[in-house]
């Protein structure tokens, strides 16, 4: 399983400007048993945050199990995180 979770903020205006490609991706592998989507507020999950250590939003982190495959900050597109989730499932670093 591939996870992508970002990080982000209400009050962050690359954040919002990010809220329909990301809001695309969690309806496109909705009910997927290989990718999950998760949108997660910093301010809320500050423990969360921590953890990964998430010093700017939006970030974007792409996980198999506990690992960090790879990660991205600023705002991205659709297609290039498209990419990002083919190459993570096309090379097998998922469970």
């Amino acid at each position: 399983m591939i996870k992508v979770m970002k990080f982000g903020a209400s009050w962050c205006g690359p954040c919002r400007m990010m809220e329909p490609t990301i809001n695309a991706l969690i309806e496109k592998y909705e009910g997927s048993e290989t990718v999950e989507i998760v949108d997660i507020d910093v301010d809320e999950f500050r423990e969360l945050t921590m953890e990964h250590n998430i010093r700017n939003v939006p970030t974007l982190l792409f996980m198999s199990g506990d690992t960090v495959l790879d990660r991205k900050t600023g705002t991205i597109g659709l297609s290039q995180i498209e990419s990002i989730i083919e190459e993570c499932l096309r090379t097998g670093t998922y469970e």
